[in-house]
């Protein structure tokens, strides 16, 4: 077994108004299924794709919450990389909250307002594998590039550099050598937050079955020169996530 590493995101979970809607949805979409957590299996639905689970969805703790996705990033010492968040500006809704005979969690929102967790596993996490209709790469969209740079790179340990592509800056955050996730400025006034993209293996006909699920179209789909087809979409209870098919014999899909 390979372990995953910390500093990189080993879990994605969906906080949904509506959780028999959302799994309807993503079964229907992606061919994931969804099964009770033996923790709480009334309480927290996890997603499988294959035997192996890659994230989780429950109820929003309160109605007004709009639906979201959220990753967690793998640390190695959850109550002093909590504090060094708080150090960095971030505000800590949750502290230190024990999942027991997993691990233990911390929400945050980073300085900028986007929101994510730290998590500490009990026993070591194995790398997880990427496989359609699991979630491939989590992107951050900020208003202070700058400022999002110095938060990640002094709380993880990432490091990062500029991707050229047409039209726009992006960063790339990587860690030992290893891309982990990306970022660019969020638009049009849209608040911060961290986009999340699931592996798919046509971007276009895949939207065109969400949208007959009931998903709204963010962006339409385009391509990444050279490296893939994306599209932006909000699921039928409002949570926005992406869609990424990459290069395959050099054609995107």
């Amino acid at each position: 077994m390979t372990k995953m590493r910390s500093g990189r995101f080993c879990w994605h979970e969906l906080l949904t108004t509506d959780p028999a809607k959302s799994l309807t949805f993503l079964e229907a979409l992606l061919g994931v299924k969804g099964k009770g957590s033996q923790h709480a299996p009334d309480e927290y639905t996890e997603l499988y794709a294959g035997e192996s689970p890659f994230g989780g969805l429950m109820a929003t703790p309160d109605p007004a919450i709009p639906s979201c996705w959220l990753g967690y990033i793998l640390v190695k010492d959850l109550a002093r990389d909590t504090e060094r968040a708080r150090e960095l500006g971030a505000e800590v809704p949750m502290a230190n909250q024990e999942i027991p005979r997993v691990g233990r969690f911390s929400m945050l929102r980073d300085p900028q307002g986007a929101v994510f967790y730290l998590f500490q596993s009990q026993d070591e996490m194995p790398e997880g594998q990427v496989a359609p209709g699991t979630v491939c790469w989590s992107e951050l969209h900020s208003p202070n590039l700058e400022g999002s740079t110095a938060f990640y790179t002094q709380l993880l340990g990432w490091k990062h550099k500029a991707l050229p592509l047409a039209g726009f800056h992006y960063t790339m955050f990587e860690q030992e050598g290893k891309d982990v996730a990306g970022m660019m400025a969020a638009q049009g006034g849209t608040p911060p937050f961290w986009l999340h993209y699931f592996l798919v293996q046509n971007t276009d006909l895949t939207c065109e079955k969400a949208l007959e699920l009931g998903a709204r179209v963010m962006a339409p789909p385009s391509d990444v020169p050279n490296m893939g087809r994306m599209a932006v979409l909000a699921d039928p209870t409002g949570a926005v996530f992406a869609l990424w098919a990459p290069v395959t014999a050099g054609v995107s899909q």
